[in-house]
């Protein structure tokens, strides 16, 4: 070869080697990005940790000053154990189950775990150890100095599944032999085993439900069985130095156990799929949430999505689809309740279209023949309400899903039952006639006509009578202008889905019965004098002086004429009456009867603020909306702080939270204000 040919050769081979390099260096960048990413989905769910404070211990069954970790629609949950204190001796184990059909703790622990190594127990409080309520499962992570680790994940597999995925890591210089001991005791009152399963059941004394308990692939050496405590003792077993040990335990709650199989996790998955499947359904949730929030507010959208979320619950008895139930620590607060409903599947649709339509589904389960919605439902049905409604937000909450999905045929589904209950409100709550509803009930209480406007002791209501329109139906004497807002709101709505599924003949008629009713609500029931917006007497058009919630709704609803609203603007940033230290107060703070802490009579309720609020955008006061909304994050005290619950209402002038604890329309409307569109 010439000294041409060789340095061409050289060249050449140069070059090849720096391609092979480059390639090298490339696949080495993506495999690392590829490992990176992996890692930073991680990273997004334990980015916001222990946002909702679940370290505790219930002492009796009935203690609701514990809370706990649900998902998937589970009726039950559970919590950590505190790291100080009495808690100690928990570690390791898990708290509950909380059973939220029967409105009890069972047991302090029935995952109450003992981990011995070469026959000798190791005590977690020697160790150094992480313990989160993660989004979306439970971590407890414990390191010995010997090299030794455990790492304990609990999660939900289905609505009736919890997992306990359990790594023991031998990082010791010498192999070890393992063996667990599983206790289920310490039962609170009603509840035992049954002992004639191999494995025992426990079972509550009303025969509500039945938990079980499995461990899946480690050995069982002997089971200990009694009424009141069971001891299962694992098979020893040889974890290599240097290797780890996997294992799971099954913990499964039914409400009737020949349903279901105890022991099957979700068919031919793996329990490593299981826990992926959690982390990547999670990851939809959050980066759904935290795409549009402000930076800012990150963490108390997600702890709205934690709230949400842990009150959710699937399909049981006669409760038909899944939905939100307002508290679950609150007793009486285990059913869907409408108003709520439409809340909550608006705030739902951000993060899970399917959830938030089954939401609006569940309430239309029980739509009855004459187009009335019931005004909650439970999973037995005895404790239904069909004293009355509720507020009709529905065709809003269903407009709202469907801008999030583009789905008609949720429309579709959904367009007859609305306008079913559309003309319901005109066939039995508009005695009189004149296109202006009132509210009503269907057994002649005024209590449950007054329930039926959702603000239970409202100063508005105080002089109002009940009367009665039909064998069936009977009516405040007393046209709201907060319900003929929402109705007029749902004719603008009902006509735009008409129109998007071609019945444009239909949605023309709505759109001309919507102007009649705007001119209705703008002549009637607005007071130039007083620049506000007022219920009127049924009979005489006497406006009902009283200045609340119900005369911001026109903003929201988008009924009230310009002019008007900023005269309505004007109340709402003086500080005299609606701008307190927590806006807005449901009554004026300068009326007679206004009690800070008394329900409907004084405290903040935040579907009201996030209503007004989203009134002044509508009509342009963007800046005084801002205002007023920072004022809420930063005043009402625990709204934006970790661990703190959210609460039913809130005190306008102290910022003290009132009422129930990890509410949900609180939570859903904290989660469409932390939004920068909403």
């Amino acid at each position: 070869m010439t000294v041409k040919g060789v340095k061409v050769m050289v060249q050449f081979l140069t070059k090849l080697n720096l391609y092979a390099v480059f390639y090298i260096l490339l696949l080495f960048v993506v495999s690392v990005s590829c490992c990176m990413c992996g890692r930073a989905e991680y990273s997004i769910i334990e980015s916001y940790p222990d946002l909702i404070e679940i370290k505790n211990i219930p002492r009796s069954p009935d203690d609701l000053t514990c809370r706990c970790f649900c998902d998937l629609g589970s009726w039950y949950g559970y919590a950590l154990p505190p790291d100080t204190g009495s808690g100690v001796n928990y570690l390791g184990s898990f708290v509950g189950p909380y059973s939220v059909l029967s409105q009890r703790w069972v047991s302090p622990s029935l995952l109450r775990l003992k981990f011995f190594f070469n026959g000798e127990e190791r005590s977690m409080q020697h160790a150094r150890r992480e313990i989160h309520y993660y989004p979306g499962y439970l971590l407890q992570r414990f390191e010995f100095n010997d090299g030794i680790s455990i790492e304990e994940k609990l999660f939900f597999a289905s609505s009736y599944q919890a997992v306990l995925l359990v790594d023991v890591v031998n990082g010791s210089r010498r192999d070890v032999a393992f063996s667990l001991e599983l206790t289920q005791g310490g039962l609170f009152d009603d509840f035992s085993f049954d002992t004639s399963f191999a494995i025992p059941v426990l079972k509550a004394e009303n025969g509500q439900f039945y938990f079980s308990t499995n461990i899946h692939l480690l050995g069982i050496d002997s089971i200990s069985k009694s009424a009141e405590k069971v001891v299962i003792s694992s098979d020893r077993v040889c974890i290599k130095k240097g290797r780890k040990l996997r294992f799971y335990i099954v913990q499964v709650c039914i409400t009737d156990r020949e349903s279901k199989d105890y022991m099957d996790v979700s068919g031919n998955k793996s329990v490593s799929e299981l826990f992926h499947a959690t982390v990547d359904r999670w990851n939809v949730y959050l980066k759904s949430v935290l795409r549009n929030c402000e930076r800012s507010k990150k963490e108390i959208a997600v702890k709205a999505l934690l709230t949400l979320v842990n009150n959710w619950r699937s399909p049981e008895g006669a409760i038909l689809h899944n939905g939100i139930i307002p508290s679950y620590h609150t007793g009486y607060f285990d059913g869907f309740w409408a108003w709520d409903s439409w809340k909550h599947a608006v705030a739902l649709s951000l993060f899970d279209i399917e959830l938030a339509k089954d939401q609006v589904r569940a309430m239309f389960d029980y739509q009855d023949s004459s187009g009335m919605v019931a005004d909650c439902i439970f999973a037995d049905s005895s404790r239904n309400n069909w004293r009355n409604t509720k507020p009709p937000l529905a065709a809003w909450a269903v407009w709202e899903i469907y801008k999030r999905d583009g789905d008609k045929s949720f429309i579709k589904e959904m367009i007859p039952k609305l306008l079913k209950y559309h003309y319901w409100w005109y066939r039995y709550r508009d005695y009189d006639r004149d296109l202006l509803c009132e509210y009503g009930c269907c057994d002649g209480s005024k209590v449950a006509a007054v329930w039926e406007s959702g603000m239970d002791n409202a100063v508005r209501f105080d002089s109002c009578r009940v009367v009665k329109t039909s064998d069936i139906s009977w009516s405040l004497d007393q046209e709201s202008v907060d319900l003929n807002s929402y109705l007029y709101f749902e004719k603008i709505i009902l006509a735009d889905m008409l129109n998007e599924v071609g019945f444009k003949k239909e949605a023309d008629k709505l759109a001309k019965e919507a102007a009649v009713l705007k001119n209705l609500i703008n002549t009637k029931m607005y007071d130039p004098s007083e620049g506000y917006y007022f219920d009127i007497d049924s009979e005489t058009d006497e406006m009902c002086k009283v200045f609340g919630p119900e005369g911001w709704i026109p903003l929201f609803t988008m009924v009230a004429k310009r002019e008007f609203a900023f005269r309505v603007r004007e109340h709402l940033v003086d500080c005299k009456k609606f701008n307190t230290h927590v806006p807005f107060p449901t009554v004026e703070v300068c009326n007679a009867n206004f009690d800070p802490d008394n329900y409907w009579r004084g405290p903040v309720w935040v579907d009201q603020l996030f209503f007004g609020i989203k009134g002044l955008r509508n009509y342009g006061f963007f800046d005084d909306a801002q205002i007023l909304r920072e004022k809420f994050f930063r005043n009402a005290k625990g709204v934006s702080d970790k661990g703190e619950p959210f609460r039913e209402n809130y005190n306008p002038l102290t910022g003290e939270g009132l009422y129930a604890e990890d509410f949900s329309w609180t939570a859903a409307m904290v989660l469409l204000m932390c939004q920068r569109d909403f």
